[in-house]
């Protein structure tokens, strides 16, 4: 009998402290479940000020963001424009370039032709 009163103390013992950790965890449980209430609120508030945010875009402000997007449309096209206009132009800047440089050849032939004529003739 005594070895039974015994293992009832120890199981009783293992008991309370079983207990003592089950409520431990339960006051965290509880705890915790507060925190994800407070949260689900918070998240709640947000997203209704978010969709309030949203909704409340005004129609003034549609209409100047659908300007600024026009006017960047048309600048980028304009850029377009611009830039294929310098490419045209450093084309023909490239073949006015290479005409200079044959006539520059071209006269330097001619005096070189004219210095060997002279002094042929002249001495």
């Amino acid at each position: 009998m005594r070895t039974t009163i015994d293992e009832l103390i120890a199981k009783l013992t293992e008991f309370r402290k079983a207990n003592a950790d089950l409520a431990t965890t339960q006051a965290q449980h509880d705890a915790l479940s507060e925190q994800v209430s407070t949260l689900q609120e918070s998240l709640s508030t947000a997203r209704a000020d978010l969709a309030s945010a949203q909704s409340g875009l005004s129609a003034h402000q549609a209409k100047n963001l659908k300007k600024f997007q026009e006017d960047i449309f048309n600048r980028t096209k304009e850029l377009e424009g611009l830039n294929a206009s310098v490419r045209d132009a450093r084309t023909r800047l490239d073949t006015v370039n290479i005409d200079i440089e044959s006539a520059t050849a071209k006269h330097r032939q001619i005096e070189d032709s004219l210095t060997n004529l002279r002094k042929q003739h002249f001495g």
